[in-house]
């Protein structure tokens, strides 16, 4: 009996934990800050897209994994491109440089972009998005640009493709100075966002890409409110079972 009484009352407790982890409705914040998305989502992974030219990536796909032997400029040294996150473009008709990693334009170093436009037999490939898809749920991630994107639009997806923020921009005065545009969530919800200029010949150029890389992969860390139901859940689970193991020694 008691053993019965024991089972109902952790999977009651395990229930209320389980809604207790559960996100509320995020809601997603722009920061133009690096500093201030690193304090409020704790994402301080900074992809530099190592410090030369690679192009063209063929296939559409830059990870940890990709080493583009035949690229201009040489392959990608192992270990340059942080794990935990893919960076991926369509591949229409153009074989050539549709998804590179350039240097110039005020960029330090490399940065990730797209020249379809410039080499593309007309008539152009459509215009390429850049989805960068997170293999941990992220709170917060962000990217440097300049003039080569200031007319652009972010969409900001949570797992099952579920749309969690979208965001458009166009800054005529955006110059050669690099500009931060971040996006934050309330909950550890982001699974992948997609970047997309409005330029026909540069669809996308971004650099320093601002996540969080440590998170564990296939795990998601619960909000500090939620430990705090988590902990008082077991804590009336544990009570309830020594009032019951006491009532039931009473009656004996």
């Amino acid at each position: 009996m008691l053993d019965r009484v024991r089972a109902s009352v952790f999977f009651g407790a395990l229930t209320f934990v389980v809604a207790a982890s559960a996100p509320a409705n995020a809601v997603i914040l722009e920061y133009s800050s690096r500093l201030d998305l690193t304090a409020a989502t704790g994402s301080s992974s900074i992809e530099t897209f190592t410090d030369g030219v690679h192009f063209p990536i063929i296939g559409g796909v830059l990870n940890s994994h990709t080493t583009c032997p035949d690229c201009t400029g040489g392959p990608i040294p192992p270990g340059s491109i942080i794990d935990n996150i893919t960076y991926s473009t369509e591949v229409f008709s153009n074989k050539g440089a549709y998804f590179n990693i350039d240097t110039g334009v005020n960029f330090a170093g490399g940065f990730l972009d797209s020249l379809g436009g410039f080499a593309s037999p007309l008539p152009h490939d459509p215009p390429r998005t850049l989805t960068v898809t997170f293999d941990a749920l992220q709170r917060g991630f962000g990217f440097d640009t300049n003039l080569l994107m200031k007319t652009f639009k972010v969409d900001v997806f949570g797992d099952s493709d579920t749309l969690l923020g979208s965001f458009s921009y166009n800054i005529p005065d955006l110059g050669f100075d690099m500009r931060f545009f971040g996006f934050g969530s309330s909950a550890a919800d982001i699974r992948f966002a997609r970047i997309r200029g409005a330029d026909p010949s540069i669809n996308f150029a971004v650099d320093n890409f601002t996540f969080d890389a440590t998170l564990p992969v296939g795990s998601s860390v619960p909000e500090p409110a939620s430990w705090s139901l988590m902990l008082t859940g077991f804590g009336l689970a544990g009570a309830a079972v020594r009032r019951r193991r006491k009532i039931l020694v009473s009656s004996a």
